[in-house]
């Protein structure tokens, strides 16, 4: 089981702060910290929408990646060890 995680950071191109900042579970589940909240609806819609036309977990992880992916200042990772995926969301404090 994969989980996407997503990541950003402050300082373009600069990791040293990065922090997660959005999980997607297999489940179509989305795992947000608490001030990120707003997030979601949007998030929600893109993911039921795909769901909709039948595309499956890795198609939607992909469709996802490519929309949200901006490595200036954050980038989505696939984990398929889930205990480091679990570790990932914890730390994040991913509701």
């Amino acid at each position: 089981m994969a989980v996407l995680i997503r990541r950003n950071w402050s300082k373009p191109f600069d990791q040293s702060d990065a922090k997660v900042t959005a999980a997607f579970l297999p489940s179509g589940e989305i795992l947000l910290p608490p001030d990120r909240e707003d997030d979601r609806e949007g998030l929600e819609k893109v993911i039921n929408s795909l769901k909709e036309k039948g595309v499956n977990e890795d198609g939607i992880f992909g469709h996802l990646r490519s929309i949200y992916r901006t490595p200036i200042m954050g980038d989505m990772y696939l984990i398929d060890d889930t205990d480091f995926a679990r570790k990932e969301i914890q730390e994040g404090g991913l509701q």
